[in-house]
Parts: C-alpha cells; structure tokens; sequence
C-alpha cells in the first residue's frame, strides 16, 4: 500500500513537471478584443478614474484587431509585444486622452507613453512614463523604462528594482532571462527555462489578467530562448528533443511554430 502511495506521488509529480515544460491547452485562450477591453475598463472603474468609459475607448481607437495565429518573430519584451498591437489611428485622441479630467492618473501616463513610442516622440514617452512611476511605482512603467533606456547598467538597476519591489510579477524571471540571453547566455542555467514557464503560466483571469493576451507569446518566446541556449552550448540532442515537446503541442490551428522551427532546423543542420 505505501509503495502504491509513493507510485501515486511521484506520477503525479511528473505529469505536473511534463506540463511546466511546454505549452499545453490549458495555456491557451483566446483572448478577443472585448475581453481585453472589459478587464481594463474594470481595471480603470476600480482606480477611481472618472472618464473611465471615455479614456478606454480612446485607448482602445488606437489598438489592431487581433490575429488568428499566434505567432512570434524574436525575443521580446512585453512593451515590443505591446507596440505590436498598437496602430495610431488618429493622433486627434490621443491629443485628447492628455485633455481629460482623468489624465492624471499614472496607468493612463502609461499608456500615453506606449502611444508615444509608436509615433515616435521618445522624449515625450520618457516623460510619460517617468510621471507615472514617479507618482506611483508600477510594473508597466518600468517595462517601459527597460525598453527605452536598452543599456546594460540601467537595466540590471531597474530589473534588480523590480524583482525587490513587485515580488508577485510574473514577468521578473522573463525579463532577467531575456536579458542575459542577450547580454551574458552564459550565466544561464538550463533549469532557468522552467522557472520562467512556471511563472508565466500563472497569468490568468485572476492574476495579472491584463496581461493574459500575451502569456502565449511569452512562453513563445521562452521556448525560442531556451533553443538558442540548447544551440549556445552545442548540446544538440536536447535541441532535437526541445523541438519534439514544442511540436506535441495540440494547438496547430491556434500557434504558428514556423519561426522556432527553422531556427532549430537551420542550427541542427550545423550539427551534424
């Protein structure tokens, strides 16, 4: 009986470990433009903005319609995700959005900083960003630091901040590895993978929900990284069998895997 128990512990340890490793359904829901716009609106409603109604749809003027392949092309940041879905489509509301009663808040700063550096006025997206954190520090505003300052000892300082300061954002483990991918792969370790995807596969309708229309991306991303670390180290076994776990995923009509799999492809070939 106790053997059985044990038996019992350690399947279900591994079919837990077998589901950190890659993405499966259940990491996967479409997210619609309607959904997206409630969680913020609700978001906005609970922080005491008055304009609420009128700041998200300003917001939401200036958004692309959603694909319906999931797809990735790099390693990125969530603010490069997030410019990826924004298309300036009147420069009048966002003039607008600055004029509003409600303005003053620190997430619409930070918003009006997003639409800044898609327009391409990095001064005013500095600015914007900077009134918002400084008003009330916050992991949005910081994300955008990260992506404008893009040096070495700026963004060891403010990653170093963040992991102290917002202890819960899934996203802290993400970042640091997207960042030694970049400047230093080697002090990656190969667990630092799964403790990313464990991490971000938190994102739900109950935390960090604004954030659960990129989770999928993300953990895109990671299985990008962790193929260019396999490749990094010449260990091109585990770079055959990563490959193999990325495209068990029963998602083929949802995910377009094109670009992980030429890569791995093209490095494999390298190989052998």
């Amino acid at each position: 009986m106790k053997n059985k128990l044990i038996y019992t512990i350690l399947f279900f340890i591994t079919i837990s470990c077998t589901n950190i490793d890659r993405i499966d359904k259940s990491d996967y829901r479409k997210i619609d433009e309607t959904y997206q716009y409630n969680i913020l609106k609700e978001k906005l409603k609970n922080e005491g903005y008055k304009d609420y109604d009128k700041v998200i749809d300003i917001i939401y003027s200036q958004y692309k319609t959603s694909v319906d392949k999931v797809k990735v092309q790099n390693i990125e940041s969530l603010i490069t995700l997030m410019l990826n879905d924004v298309e300036i489509k009147d420069e009048n509301k966002i003039n607008e959005l600055y004029s509003l009663n409600s303005y003053d808040k620190n997430n619409i700063f930070n918003y009006l900083s997003l639409f800044e550096l898609k327009r391409g006025s990095l001064k005013n997206a500095y600015n914007d960003a900077w009134i918002a954190k400084t008003r009330e520090d916050n992991y949005l505003s910081n994300e955008l630091f990260i992506y404008m300052l893009n040096d070495k000892e700026n963004t060891e300082e403010i990653l170093y901040d963040m992991e102290k300061k917002f202890k819960d954002y899934p996203l802290n483990k993400y970042n640091r590895l997207t960042y030694n991918t970049l400047i230093d792969i080697d002090k990656i370790k190969i667990t630092d993978f799964n403790e990313v995807r464990k991490d971000l596969k938190k994102i739900g309708p109950s935390f960090y929900p604004e954030l659960e229309v990129y989770k999928i991306k993300l953990l895109m991303i990671v299985d990008l990284m962790e193929a260019n670390y396999l490749y990094h180290i010449k260990d091109f076994m585990k770079l055959k069998e990563l490959k193999m776990r990325v495209n068990s995923i029963k998602l083929e009509n949802e995910l377009d895997l094109s670009r992980f799999n030429g890569f791995v492809d093209h490095r494999l070939k390298e190989g052998n």
